[in-house]
């Protein structure tokens, strides 16, 4: 599996030019999290998953219909 940092933040954000802090809140926003108090490695690790989760289940919605 490979994708690029712009489609990871289209599939997170909505937004293929989002920033980190972009990318956190809507992390936090999708799993439901009060706080993403983790380093910026594990945020980038679960903007992956999801994107990869969206990529084999399109019916979950991205960042940009949530």
């Amino acid at each position: 599996f490979e994708i690029s940092p712009s489609a990871v933040k289209l599939a997170v954000t909505g937004y293929g030019r989002a920033d980190k802090q972009q990318i956190r809140y809507a992390i936090m926003q999708q799993l439901k999290l009060k706080v993403l108090d983790a380093p910026a490695d594990a945020a980038d690790a679960l903007a992956l998953a999801l994107s990869y989760v969206r990529s084999h289940r399109p019916n979950i919605p991205s960042g940009a219909s949530s």
